[in-house]
């Protein structure tokens, strides 16, 4: 039997996530649809409030969507095996280790983000699933000097026993000529 480590998505947390963005979406559709709920001394007009609600709407009804597939999907957050980590999450797919050249860790308290350098970015890149994960992608390298970051907090695990385990499996699993 194949040695397999399967994460689930932590679907309680991305429920309150959801519940978050829904809150934020009601307030785009009052603002939208009846802008005079808002308006006062200091936003006197109806059009810039409409605005901000058509602008709310757009960017909640991604994070409806997304959190809401979040929720119903059956595939685990990320799963680690001999050939790399499989990172269903950003929906890159397949992070071989022979591509990992090592991790750093990055962020606060409950953001912690494992940054995972590759000798193949672009390889990565061009596996983005949409034009927003590309940019995204594209701004973690920037940033993080790597496109690709895993962002324990939706996953069912504490993110210094994500980074340990991952960790683990590479010095088990890395190809010889990324041996450090």
């Amino acid at each position: 039997m194949e040695n397999k480590t399967e994460i689930p998505l932590n679907k309680s947390k991305i429920a309150i996530h959801l519940a978050v963005v829904l809150v934020f979406w009601v307030f785009g559709l009052v603002s939208t649809f009846e802008p005079s709920t808002f308006v006062t001394d200091r936003f006197p007009h109806e059009t810039p409030i409409r605005l901000i609600g058509i602008v709310n709407l757009l960017f909640c009804s991604i994070g409806v969507t997304v959190f809401t597939k979040q929720i119903f999907s059956k595939k685990s957050g990320l799963t680690i095996d001999k050939d790399g980590v499989i990172d269903n999450l950003s929906k890159v797919g397949l992070i071989e280790w022979k591509d990992i050249k090592g991790f750093k860790t990055s962020g606060v308290s409950s953001t912690r983000l494992l940054i995972v350098f590759t000798s193949k970015p672009k390889k990565y890149l061009d596996r983005a699933g949409s034009k927003t994960s590309k940019r995204t992608m594209k701004s973690n390298w920037r940033i993080h000097g790597s496109p690709l970051v895993i962002v324990s907090g939706s996953l069912k695990i504490k993110s210094d026993e994500l980074e340990r385990l991952i960790k683990t499996e590479f010095e088990k699993n890395k190809a010889p000529h990324n041996k450090v």
